[in-house]
């Protein structure tokens, strides 16, 4: 029997000497991908890419969409997020269930040839950009459904990236949810090192009944209560306020988000039925301490909470941002989107770049998703950016 292609190339073309690739940061950059090219043959992810393209896609590879849409809607979204779309006729809002394992078996399949993980040098992984974790619910071909954990322990199992997760709560009906986030809770506890962080965003811009609002929150906290204990360093609460100079600063300031975050302390406490002296970190004097970096960004819907010229003055650089990407050249354009940009999977395949600045490049590339012709919400941007 003969050796099989990708076998053969890794030994005839290694010879890096000294340098262990299996610890070395964005591996790819330290190999020859000519001589390499090839060995990402039937690996059905990746039919369509060479291996440069997977190179360029594994640098600052950041967020791995599992949905698109948002069912809370928070009124500063910097995404501004819609409700997920009806998944009709020829259009999706999540990825199929089929296409996450495509995915993590491509990579790992592409790691065990190359013998060393592609994606390694990465920080974390981001898995809803739009969307709220305990909501989305992940069809496979046959139609049973599939849920975050579910998802999340497939990535992490296969990839051993660790997550970045945030949620701000879900409705509190809604059955589904709760239990998949006490899956989520349960997972993370018995694989700490699956999560970089965990976050659960609070804040003043809620739309709708306040009370039902602090509610969801406490909720929120409690079902993840064991990710904030004492010792644990994965958690924290998230606070957006608006600046004093800001629109509507007397009701989206700190001063009305540190009341706001008391209420849902308390109402955590009363659900609980514990003094929580073990979570320190949910303390209000903890968690409403001012700070410049909670104040919300001046991007998406947020810029309804900013005065104009402040508005102005943010479009004014994204926009010169955009004027200088138009005027290079596309090599130029590839040279500085990998250095420069994270890499991020739409839930048809489709890779799409952030900028700095959080704003969205679309390029032709595209990983071989069996749902990769459906399509998919558009992701939002501030300012409009050519094509790579």
């Amino acid at each position: 029997m003969n050796e099989q292609p990708s076998i053969a190339l890794r030994n005839k073309h290694l010879n890096l000497k000294n340098l262990d690739l299996s610890s070395a940061e964005f591996p790819l950059e330290h190999i020859d991908i000519n001589k390499y090219e090839g060995i990402q043959k039937d690996i059905p992810l990746f039919e369509n890419n060479s291996l440069q393209d997977i190179k360029f896609i594994s640098k600052w590879f950041q967020v791995l969409n599992l949905a698109r849409g948002c069912t809370q809607r928070c009124s500063f979204c910097i995404r501004c997020s819609e409700y997920p779309v009806k998944e009709v006729d020829n259009k999706i809002s999540t990825i199929l269930w089929e296409d996450l394992i495509r995915f993590t078996d491509g990579f790992s399949s592409l790691g065990e040839r190359l013998g060393f993980n592609p994606l390694k040098g990465n920080s974390h992984l981001v898995l809803f950009e739009d969307a709220n974790l305990p909501d989305a619910r992940i069809k496979d071909i046959n139609g049973q459904i599939h849920n975050t954990r579910e998802c999340i322990e497939q990535v992490w199992n296969k990839l051993r990236m660790p997550f970045i997760l945030v949620t701000s709560g879900w409705f509190l009906n809604d059955n589904f949810a709760q239990s998949t986030a006490e899956e989520i809770c349960n997972f993370m506890v018995k694989n700490p090192t699956s999560i970089k962080e965990f976050g659960i965003s609070v804040n003043p811009f809620y739309m709708g009944d306040r009370d039902y609002y602090t509610s969801k929150v406490a909720n929120a906290i409690k079902t993840f209560l064991p990710i904030f204990k004492n010792g644990n360093e994965q958690g924290v609460i998230l606070i957006k306020y608006n600046r004093p100079n800001g629109v509507k600063a007397e009701t989206t300031g700190i001063e009305e988000t540190t009341k706001l975050y008391n209420e849902i302390y308390s109402k955590l406490k009363d659900m609980t039925a514990c003094s929580l002296d073990d979570f320190e970190i949910l303390k209000p004097e903890n968690v409403t301490r001012h700070s410049d970096d909670k104040y919300i960004l001046n991007r998406g819907n947020a810029r309804n909470y900013f005065q104009q010229d402040e508005v102005e003055k943010y479009n004014k650089q994204i926009q010169e941002e955009s004027e200088k990407w138009s005027k290079m050249s596309q090599t130029e354009k590839y040279a500085h989107a990998y250095e420069n940009t994270t890499k991020n999977i739409n839930i048809d395949g489709k890779i799409y770049l952030v900028t700095p600045s959080e704003q969205v490049i679309n390029t032709k590339l595209s990983l071989n998703y069996i749902n990769k012709n459906k399509i998919a919400a558009p992701v939002y941007s501030d300012a409009e950016f050519d094509t790579l």
